[in-house]
């Protein structure tokens, strides 16, 4: 739906904002925003163009830290193969097929995990990218015209690092034991010389974490971390205590995937270890082929499957999990906590009761009982990417007053 590129004033009376870093939730609200910044975070009556809306919650926007898109064109294709079987590169299924795929249909792909992740409340996503060269550039097209931060991040895959680097925006490297020590040690350097964000899976196959540590003496992570440089990793399903203490210790955040984790049998990252010992968890919906790009059942699944993985229903809680899917990247500077003074990122949700909105369990409606359905407006660095019909009507209003 088109709505206003620009308007002057909108402001959201009554709702419950969650506010700064800590996602500090401040119940009846006025939320304003006016000429591109988000002025006002108070209480009492807007004034002009303003939506009551007693039962909103403002969020930050959520963040889809790693997901594979290519992999939509071939959506259940793997569904009951374990991981080995599916994803391995060169010849897991999944790699075989994409080989198979025309660029039409790649960037096609592309294009439907985009779209679904806008509608599901997710401003930024992070694409890992097979097939080396030919793959950034489904990513690229992909992602044309459409309002979003798309981050795509490539492999070489046998091509020249630097041609497939110089069209990406980083690296979202399979895994480390595919690379020595050299070479995992020239992608960092050459990532990082041209600002690029280096992304890597870790601790993901049993089986390749144990030849890591008989080959090169430490684990994946430690790999990551002290040869690959990396920004961020993905999965941490094998990671062991020592490995969250080096991802806390260098402030490298931990993308935890657990729809796909789940799917292929293997076991969840234990998470409560990790907050324990000061890692940054972030969230992602990973493999196309087996989970839709929609970050709000991921966030529900999440719950749900850790209070199964820990046979407890408060070991991880709406809290974590929350932050996870909204500022689990803030230290690369993707996501945004809502904040007064700055360009409004934001998703303003409505739900059914102000009972649900209630400081002490708005956490948790939004992680157990979000949907499409109740996603209102999403602005992210000024931009509208997102609005229901009454608040694009509104806005339209707005900008022609």
């Amino acid at each position: 739906m088109a709505v206003a590129e620009s308007f002057p004033r909108i402001a959201f009376e009554g709702v419950t904002v969650l506010l700064g870093e800590e996602l500090t939730p401040v119940a009846n609200t006025t939320l304003v925003v006016e000429e591109g910044t988000l002025s006002v975070v108070g209480r009492g009556s807007g004034e002009g163009n303003t939506i009551r809306m007693r039962t909103g919650v403002v969020l930050p926007v959520l963040v889809n830290a790693h997901v594979h898109p290519l992999d939509y064109a071939i959506a259940e294709a793997a569904r009951g193969l374990s991981l080995t079987e599916a994803v391995r590169p060169p010849n897991g299924v999944k790699h075989r097929l994409l080989r198979k795929l025309s660029a039409k249909e790649r960037t096609n792909a592309v294009r439907q995990v985009l779209e679904r992740s806008l509608a599901c409340g997710a401003a930024v996503v992070v694409g890992f990218y097979e097939l080396g060269l030919s793959g950034v550039r489904s990513g690229r097209r992909g992602g044309e015209r459409l309002v979003i931060e798309h981050l795509v991040l490539g492999r070489p895959d046998g091509e020249s690092p630097e041609a497939v680097l110089e069209e990406a925006d980083g690296w979202g490297l399979p895994s480390t034991y595919g690379y020595s020590d050299d070479e995992l040690r020239a992608l960092g350097e050459l990532a990082h010389k041209n600002r690029k964000l280096v992304m890597v899976h870790v601790a993901e196959d049993l089986e390749e974490e144990s030849a890591t540590r008989r080959t090169y003496g430490c684990s994946s992570v430690e790999r990551a971390i002290e040869v690959l440089g990396a920004d961020a990793v993905v999965h941490g399903c094998y990671a062991s205590e020592s490995d969250f203490e080096t991802l806390a210790e260098k402030g490298v955040p931990l993308c935890i995937c657990p729809r796909s984790n789940a799917s292929f049998g293997l076991p969840l990252p234990d998470i409560v270890q990790a907050v324990k010992k000061g890692v940054t968890i972030a969230l992602g919906t990973d493999n196309a082929m087996v989970a839709e790009p929609d970050m709000l059942r991921e966030l529900e699944a999440a719950a749900f499957l850790y209070c199964s993985y820990y046979r407890s229903p408060s070991a991880v809680t709406a809290d974590i999990l929350l932050k996870a899917a909204t500022l689990g990247l803030q230290p690369l500077r993707l996501g945004s906590p809502v904040r007064e003074g700055e360009k409004p990122s934001f998703l303003l949700m409505r739900f059914d009761s102000e009972w649900l909105v209630s400081p002490e369990r708005v956490k948790k409606s939004i992680v157990f009982r979000s949907s499409t359905a109740r996603l209102e407006l999403m602005m992210y660095r000024g931009a509208v990417l997102l609005a229901s019909k009454q608040v694009a009507k509104r806005l339209r209003e707005a900008a022609g007053s």
